[in-house]
């Protein structure tokens, strides 16, 4: 962990509470499973997990990374949303088929990717300075873009974030998450 780190959850047990001791709003979740490192969560039949944003976001610059396996083959008749921020700030879908989706302040990016039940790494940066919004999967940028702009309705550090689905509850990750950050 370093200084600019703002929240750690390691799913390590049913409280799910991360490192700082920050509370959630859970809809639903299976039991905790095997994970990457050691425990990890599973998130399935519209279950999600949602934290506020305030104070674990940093509007203008940032990373969010976290470890995800799919349960199965990510050629879904319909998306998958595995994280959610922000009304229209940060996110990241499967779309129906084998494509990623990285929206940034309302610009959606997509690529072709194919996943498989293994574990993958996720991480978003953005920097409001430069614009730059990117994904990178196991290390490796896949999509990039210049269009992220710090909305003025600052729902990334005021709203709530929600882990394995939408702000609404729907098409969820069906995955096992473990070290968010």
């Amino acid at each position: 962990n370093d200084s600019d780190t703002l929240m750690i959850i390691r799913f390590e047990n049913e409280s799910y509470l991360s490192e700082d001791g920050e509370a959630y709003n859970i809809k639903s979740k299976d039991a905790l499973t095997e994970g990457k490192f050691s425990n990890g969560t599973n998130i399935s039949n519209n279950g999600y997990i949602r934290y506020n944003g305030a104070g674990n976001f940093n509007q203008s610059e940032g990373t969010v990374e976290f470890w995800i396996k799919p349960y199965d083959d990510i050629t879904a008749s319909s998306g998958r949303y595995w994280f959610y921020a922000g009304t229209t700030d940060l996110r990241i879908y499967q779309t129906a088929g084998s494509q990623i989706a990285l929206v940034c302040t309302g610009t959606t990016k997509t690529v072709a990717y194919s996943f498989q039940p293994e574990w993958y790494h996720f991480a978003i940066r953005y920097q409001n300075s430069s614009g730059i919004c990117d994904l990178l999967i196991n290390g490796i940028e896949e999509i990039s873009t210049t269009d992220y702009v710090d909305d003025s309705d600052n729902t990334l550090s005021s709203g709530f974030f929600y882990i394995g689905t939408t702000g609404g509850g729907s098409e969820t990750a069906n995955a096992t998450y473990d070290d968010f950050r």
